[in-house]
């Protein structure tokens, strides 16, 4: 709207005349009201709709000072240009003074009023209703002569010349009876009001405040709604809306006991109204939220819990709009498949039932009850699959869900992921991914320690993984057993010759897993043969390395010993041998010494 212009038709006063002053006492007072009818033009053409309409009574046809109290019209009907409003500047017009007439008009809660001028000059009419009676402060002491009200100049009926008595304290009174006694009663009796004090006499069930139509209750700060209440049908009964803050915030038509804490804003850039689009619905507070069916929103910005039954406690930007889904908070966060549920951080997705991301930042959890702890670009991509970490990944399938940031780089393995394979991983900026289901993957360039004891963990150097048993794997792959004295109990000892023969009955065989034929062919004892000669270990189902190397070099031992007697032996037949032969020698040199060579020869 560019310009308006307004002229007046029709100004007039209901009921002011000029009366004969016998009959000013028996007059009912006029209602200083008059009617106001013009014609409002916009850019030159009569205009039509609903407008809102502001009128002010000055004393002067610029500046001055205003009189009486500003009237406001809202939501007025221009048919063809003429409107008609009524206007009561209460006691301003009785001065006699002239007056100006100020008019402001805007299409109807549209924003700033457009003030047309020049304002009007009142012509007489409103002015007629001094003709009944003296105008205010026309009459002084002065003007009343000694004796010329008495008697009979009363109407005994209307005005009572005396009071006697008084009430009790927090009584007032109710009545003043022909001969001036009272009659008291306490503050919540007086008439049928709600008292600034309270009321004493409420009747639940029969006393409210509220309204007898469909018309909803409202309440107004600064003339300004701040809260509407409306009673909507369901075919089984009434339920209420309640809208409190913002008169832009909205439950939409035909929704039912739906609910706006407060919050929203006109809508200028960045602001906006909070709605509710379903069913009980609820939005707390906060602005540009959306509640829908049974779904409710706590606060924060431009958030959406509009699944049945879902739920976006805050932050700004979250969504949560499928049935049961959650978001507790953070920023641009999405629980987009029911039962899903994101704890807050940023940009982060449960797209699978049942599916959750703890909070992070740029988490994925796209599989069936797949689950983020947290971090930074992790990615839950096989059903019952758990991450955590930086760059954690379990592959996706192409039965996943919506595969965010995290997933969106990961190569896709069978229809439903890498299912049950949990994935750990440290801070190293690189991602760190699975290669099947059912997998325990953990990467820590740190070193790993597994304890079961309350000591604090160590990790010392040279050691990758280390336990509270004190047995470790190296840097280099090699696992090294506990074996301190000092851990150890029961030493008894034990004959290496009998291992040794105990260990040649031992069936050395070659063989297979069952459950793991990719190992390939492997050559030892089965441990029930094992634990029947040795009795080592705590069942016949499984060999300890311990055992087995105990075993081992007891028979080394056994073999040595069998060697050394052996050796003796041996040793002992060879001493005896060359006693012999030097025997012999010597008695072939004696025997040479006797018989002449040419004999011999």
């Amino acid at each position: 709207m560019k310009t308006m212009s307004v002229a007046i038709l029709v100004a007039f006063l209901f009921g002011g005349w000029l009366v004969p002053e016998p009959a000013l006492r028996a007059q009912t007072p006029i209602d200083p009201a008059f009617t106001y009818q013009g014609r409002l033009w916009d850019q030159g053409d009569p205009a039509s709709g609903l407008y809102d309409f502001r009128f002010r009574l000055f004393d002067a046809a610029s500046g001055g000072s205003q009189a009486g109290p500003t009237l406001e019209f809202d939501q007025v009907l221009v048919d063809q240009g003429v409107f008609t409003v009524r206007l009561d500047f209460e006691a301003a017009l009785m001065s006699g003074q002239q007056g100006w007439l100020e008019l402001e008009v805007r299409p109807a809660g549209s924003g700033a009023y457009t003030s047309l001028q020049p304002r009007t000059a009142l012509a007489a009419a409103p002015y007629a209703l001094g003709a009944i009676a003296a105008l205010p402060g026309s009459v002084s002491a002065d003007s009343v002569l000694p004796g010329a009200v008495g008697a009979l100049q009363i109407d005994q009926d209307q005005v009572q010349r005396r009071v006697l008595g008084d009430c009790p304290p927090g009584q007032s009174i109710r009545r003043i009876r022909a001969d001036g006694s009272v009659e008291c009663g306490s503050g919540g009796a007086v008439g049928n009001a709600w008292l600034l004090g309270g009321n004493d006499n409420a009747v639940a069930g029969r006393d409210f405040i509220g309204t007898l139509n469909s018309i909803p209750l409202e309440l107004r700060a600064d003339n300004q709604p701040v809260a509407r209440f409306s009673a909507i049908e369901s075919g089984i009964g009434y339920a209420a809306n309640v809208v409190l803050g913002s008169p832009f915030n909205l439950i939409e038509s035909g929704v039912r006991a739906g609910t706006i804490g407060g919050g929203g804003l006109p809508g200028s850039v960045g602001e906006g109204r909070n709605r509710v689009s379903g069913n009980a619905g609820t939005v707390a507070g906060g602005l540009l939220n959306v509640a829908g069916s049974r779904g409710s929103v706590g606060g924060g910005e431009d958030n959406f819990a509009t699944g049945s039954f879902s739920t976006v406690a805050g932050g700004e930007g979250n969504w949560a709009p499928e049935a049961h889904t959650t978001v507790a908070g953070g920023q641009d966060n999405r629980a987009v498949s029911e039962l899903a549920s994101v704890g807050g951080g940023f940009e982060n997705v449960a797209s699978r039932v049942g599916s959750t991301v703890a909070g992070g930042l740029s988490n994925t959890a796209s599989a069936r009850s797949s689950s983020v702890s947290g971090g930074e670009l992790n990615c839950a991509g096989g059903s019952f699959s758990w991450v955590g970490g930086r760059r954690a990944k379990v592959r996706p399938g192409v039965l996943s869900g919506a595969t965010g940031r995290a997933c969106s780089d990961v190569a896709q393995a069978a229809s439903g992921g890498d299912q049950g394979t949990f994935v750990w991983a440290d801070s190293q900026n690189a991602d760190f991914v699975s290669t099947g289901s059912n997998q325990f993957l953990v990467r820590a360039a740190g070193g790993v320690y597994f304890g079961g004891s309350a000591s604090s963990p160590s990790l010392p150097t040279g050691r990758f993984i280390n336990t509270s048993t004190g047995a470790h794997l190296t840097d280099g792959g090699t696992w090294a057993n506990s074996s301190s004295r000092s851990l150890k109990t029961g030493f008894e000892a034990m004959d290496p010759g009998e291992v040794l023969a105990r260990l040649s009955r031992l069936p050395i065989l070659r063989w297979r897993y069952r459950d793991s034929p990719a190992e390939g062919v492997h050559l030892g004892p089965v441990a029930e043969d094992f634990h029947a000669l040795f009795g080592l270990g705590a069942d016949a189902t499984s060999i300890s390395t311990v055992d087995a190397s105990g075993v081992a070099l007891a028979a080394i031992q056994g073999l040595n010993e069998k060697l050394e007697e052996e050796n003796r032996s041996l040793r002992d037949q060879l001493s005896e041998q060359r006693a012999a032969l030097e025997q012999l020698r010597r008695e072939m040199d004696a025997l040479h010494l006797r018989v002449p060579s040419t004999e011999l020869d």
